[in-house]
Parts: C-alpha cells; sequence; structure tokens
C-alpha cells in the first residue's frame, strides 16, 4: 500500500483588531487656569464594541502623574480637563501630557499622546531704545515660543495724541522700528506703550516715558543739527 503523505495541518491565526485611535486632539492647546480656561479632547476609534476598559493620565514635564481617572466599556465622548489636579488644586503654569489609553477584551492597548500647556502668565517683550542721529530706534525682543494672538504698539506725546502705531496679528511684532524726531516734537514729552495678548486670554502691557530709559545715560534735551545732542540741565 502505497504511504500517503502527513496531513498538513496550517494554524490560523486570530485576527485581532485593536480599538485604534484615529483622532485625538484637543480644542485648544493652550488655557489659563486663571481665567477658567479647559482643554476638550473627543477621541475618535476605528471601532468601540471591544473596548473593555480606558485610563487618562496627565503627567508633567518631569513625567509625574498630577491627575488621572480611568473607566470601563464606554469611553466618554468628551474628556474635560480644567487644570485641576488629584488633590484637588491647580497645577503649576508648564506643559503636561494628556495620554489615554484604551484596551480591548483581547488585551491589546492602544496608547495616543497630546501635549496641552497651563500658562497663566502673560507674554513678556523686552524694549530697547537707542537714539541714532535724528531718531529714535525701538528693539523688540521676546520668547519665540510665546503663543501671542495679537499685539499693539504706540508712540503718544505728552497730551496722548497718537504719534504712531502699529498692530499686528500672531507673531510679526518687527525686531527693530524707528521713529524719526520731527523738531517739532520735543522728545521729553514722548512715552511709548506696548501691549501683547496670548492664545490664553493673559495680557502684557508696558507704558514708559522715552527719556526715563536714558536715565543712567547721557542726558539730553533737545537736538540741535543733525546728529548733535544738546545735554540737558
Amino acid at each position: 500500500m502505497e504511504e500517503q503523505p502527513p496531513i498538513q495541518i496550517q494554524k490560523l491565526e486570530e485576527n485581532i483588531i485593536e480599538p485604534k485611535i484615529i483622532k485625538y486632539e484637543p480644542n485648544q492647546a493652550i488655557f489659563s487656569t486663571n481665567k477658567k480656561g479647559s482643554v476638550t479632547v473627543e477621541p475618535r476609534f476605528l471601532s468601540v464594541d471591544e473596548v473593555e476598559e480606558w485610563k487618562v493620565e496627565i503627567v508633567d514635564s518631569q513625567g509625574e502623574k498630577v491627575r488621572g481617572d480611568r473607566g470601563y466599556q464606554g469611553v466618554p465622548k468628551r474628556l474635560i480637563w480644567r487644570g485641576e489636579s488629584d488633590d484637588r488644586g491647580f497645577v503649576e503654569d508648564g506643559k503636561y501630557t494628556f495620554n489615554l489609553m484604551v484596551k480591548d477584551t483581547a488585551g491589546n492597548e492602544s496608547i495616543t499622546s497630546q501635549v496641552v500647556w497651563v500658562k497663566n502668565n502673560p507674554p513678556v517683550i523686552n524694549v530697547t531704545v537707542d537714539i541714532v542721529g535724528e531718531a529714535v530706534i525701538f528693539t523688540f525682543n521676546y520668547n519665540p515660543e510665546e503663543p501671542i494672538k495679537s499685539w499693539q504698539f504706540s508712540i503718544t506725546d505728552r497730551d496722548g495724541n497718537t504719534l504712531k502705531r502699529l498692530e499686528g496679528q500672531g507673531k510679526n511684532i518687527p525686531e527693530k522700528m524707528e521713529y524719526p524726531l520731527d523738531k517739532d516734537h520735543d522728545i521729553r514729552n514722548l512715552s511709548f506703550t506696548i501691549t501683547a495678548d496670548d492664545v490664553a486670554g493673559n495680557t502684557f502691557k508696558l507704558t514708559k516715558a522715552i527719556p526715563s530709559l536714558f536715565a543712567n545715560k547721557i542726558p539730553f534735551a533737545e537736538l540741535k543739527g543733525k546728529n548733535e545732542i544738546w545735554q540737558d540741565f
């Protein structure tokens, strides 16, 4: 009798589909707890039929958990964080990672993360003022990471008249600005104001009289001819 070849048994691998998160974006990645701001996340999944457990952990820049929650089966449609910590206080300013873990009935896990920023401090814009010839030169400097939403800069005289005004949206503050000194305007009567709002609603405002910026420099009164400054008394 002819020997028959052994029966080949093919092992069928189980097709397991993880509860993959396809969308996990906060509605606002930067918010202020002082202004009762919050971040809302609405997770979207390929399938949630087999979700057995979900867990949220919010950690600080050192990896320490500041807030957490968990549940079983149905995942909330919205996850809202107002900056609270587990001890019911509010976290400090800084960047935090919002981690969401979802586990299906087979034990497969899907984890995704988003960084959010708790920000109560306004942006800071440093202004340097110099006299060059017959012009005042303003130099602006600020942290490029500052999420500036809008800004405004103006020069006014002692009577409150606006002599120069610039404004813009976002981080387009010019590095330098030159203001020619008109012979009809005494520099001792001039002041400037700069304001900036960030996306969290914090406002920065600085107003200074231009002569006060030169208190520790050579004093001056008025221009006499090109490139010549008279000393004040």
